[in-house]
């Protein structure tokens, strides 16, 4: 015999579309974050390079 409890899989189905929003929207945190790091670490390079590269006109 089964029951029909519809409101029990209402309440179950909720909560596993609410996890994957939750997964979608960390996901999306982790994304940008590792975007705004990497053009971080690029520009840090770029100006590092850029320093010894005008240094080298120096001359002492």
């Amino acid at each position: 015999m089964q029951v029909d409890n519809s409101k029990a899989d209402e309440a179950a189905g909720k909560m596993m579309v609410g996890a994957m929003v939750v997964c979608a929207v960390l996901f999306g945190v982790m994304y940008i974050f590792q975007t705004l790091e990497r053009w971080y670490n690029s520009t840090a390079l770029w100006l590092a390079e850029t320093g010894d590269y005008l240094a080298g006109f120096w001359p002492f």
